[in-house]
């Protein structure tokens, strides 16, 4: 997160040191801005899509290890059949 706000400043501020129109200046920090905010949105999107799968994943292997660790005779109709 750090580096993106370092980007970011970094940014600003070459494009209003630059020496330049306003007009231009303002145009190249507004694509600026638009080209930063496109690259923070993808990088947040592929961190929340890896989040969830790995928390699918997770989910998913609780749920096995569950089925494999029930005892046999824990069912109520299962009761007679062991003792018979």
């Amino acid at each position: 997160m750090g580096f993106l706000a370092g980007a970011c400043a970094g940014a600003v501020a070459g494009v209003l040191l630059a020496p330049d129109k306003g007009k231009n200046t303002r145009t190249n920090l507004a694509n600026k801005t638009s080209q930063l905010t496109d690259s923070v949105g993808s990088s947040l999107q592929k961190g929340f899509t890896s989040l969830k799968d790995s928390a699918f994943s997770l989910i998913n292997k609780y749920e096995e290890e569950e089925k494999m660790n029930e005892p046999t005779g824990s069912n109520p109709q299962n009761f007679n059949k062991n003792f018979n």
